[in-house]
């Protein structure tokens, strides 16, 4: 009787077990190989780029004309608005203070440093620190049309809004960095 493992049990002499060459492409440890991971940034960057570039080309289109922002569409829009999308407006402006976006981002560092999410939090002070500068940097001074229903506070509007390109950025870090990770993370990031 043939020995286990010889030529007569049905392998080739010289070949190893089917066991033994599945076992080479695991790691050391035993475990499978990673599944690849598609690839997420070719999007971000794609939708980073065509960001910058209307917020560019506003920005361009404000400063390039004299006359003041189109008083007929901000009448339109005035005309047409609901109580539940003022109410919800509100809500936001709230939100977009210089007070509640610093208690936001504070909490949100906190609970990343008592998580130990050191990349998170690196990420997320990136994105802060990015964000403020390009604001900051490509901020264009509006003056308020005379028929205005709403007068900004300070009586010139700013193009980006600082409050709500702060807010958005702060918000976006909050769901990236303390939501599972997964398709419905992916879907409320963007």
């Amino acid at each position: 009787m043939p020995e286990a493992g010889s030529a007569g049990m049905g392998t080739t002499a010289g070949v190893a077990p089917a066991k033994a060459r599945r076992a080479s492409r695991h790691r050391p440890s035993g475990e499978p190989p990673p599944l690849p991971k598609p690839a997420w940034w070719p999007r971000y960057v794609v939708l980073l780029i065509v960001t910058i570039g209307v917020g560019a080309l506003l920005a361009w289109w404000y400063e390039s004309t004299s006359s003041e922002p189109d008083s007929a569409v901000m009448g339109w829009l005035a005309d047409h608005r609901t109580g539940w999308l003022t109410d919800i407006a509100r809500f936001f402006s709230r939100l977009a203070t210089q007070p509640a976006i610093l208690v936001m981002r504070i909490a949100l560092l906190v609970i990343l440093v008592v998580f130990k999410r050191w990349r998170h939090l690196a990420v997320a002070l990136l994105c802060f620190l990015l964000m403020d500068f390009l604001v900051v940097q490509l901020s264009v001074d509006l003056t308020a049309p005379p028929d205005v229903l709403v007068p900004p506070g300070s009586g010139v509007w700013h193009f980006p809004a600082f409050g709500i390109a702060s807010l958005s950025i702060t918000l976006w870090a909050m769901v990236v960095t303390l939501a599972p990770a997964g398709r419905r993370r992916d879907a409320a990031s963007l």
